[in-house]
């Protein structure tokens, strides 16, 4: 014998797949362009700060932004629905058509519904715009470090061009345990004491420097 299942109970657990459906889908879309997207090559420490200046504008911008206001959801017309379906149920002819097993599930599965995903989507949704708020906060933090670093080691180039250790448009250096390594030579004493305020602040990267490319790894 088949049984139907109330319209209203129908839109309660609607609305839960829905809400977790987009969020899942949401986050996926993310993951896949992050992994997807290749970085942009630069030339010189000046284009590197050029795009960190583009992206701060582009950020202050939101920033300045009000928030969309996020949809409620009306828990509480959802719970009111669904007790007014129960209250409409044939218990008789329904329980004649459900096992005991399937019986004790359904109940089961309502009451999760009306304790547990009810009230967890609502503070889920409650809590997301702080979590927009701090995320843009920390991106504007994280770029304003990322300048800083930059024009250190802008410095630290413009130093070693000035001191003939370099070309600035073709070298390579190392600095790794205390060793500071230019193309391939390791700098005496003097030449590592003249940068050591530079060299003991960022204690491990390499630079590498072409005429059509810029690449740095830091630890």
């Amino acid at each position: 014998m088949k049984h139907r299942v109330p319209r209203a109970l129908l839109l309660a657990f609607a609305a839960l797949c829905l809400s977790t459906a987009t969020m899942a889908q949401d986050r996926k879309e993310k993951s896949q362009k992050k992994e997807t997207e290749s970085p942009e090559k630069v030339r010189n420490f000046d284009e590197v700060l050029e795009k960190l200046e583009r992206s701060q504008v582009e950020m202050e911008a939101q920033l300045s932004k009000p928030l969309p206001p996020i949809p409620p959801i009306d828990s509480e017309k959802i719970k009111a629905e669904v007790e007014k379906a129960l209250k409409n149920l044939d218990v008789a002819k329904l329980e004649a058509s459900l096992s005991q097993k399937e019986m004790v599930k359904m109940k089961a599965d309502l009451q999760k519904l009306r304790e547990i995903e009810l009230p967890r989507i609502e503070a889920e949704m409650k809590a997301i715009r702080p979590q927009i708020e701090k995320s843009l906060q920390g991106a504007r933090e994280s770029i304003e470090q990322a300048k800083v670093e930059i024009r250190e080691y802008k410095a630290f180039e413009e130093a070693l061009v000035k001191e003939g250790l370099i070309d600035a448009s073709k070298y390579e250096l190392e600095h790794r345990d205390g060793t500071l390594t230019i193309n391939g030579k390791v700098q005496p004493t003097e030449v590592y004491n003249r940068h050591r305020a530079f060299l003991e602040k960022h204690k491990t990267f390499v630079i590498r420097k072409s005429a059509d490319e810029l690449c740095v790894e830091n630890d």
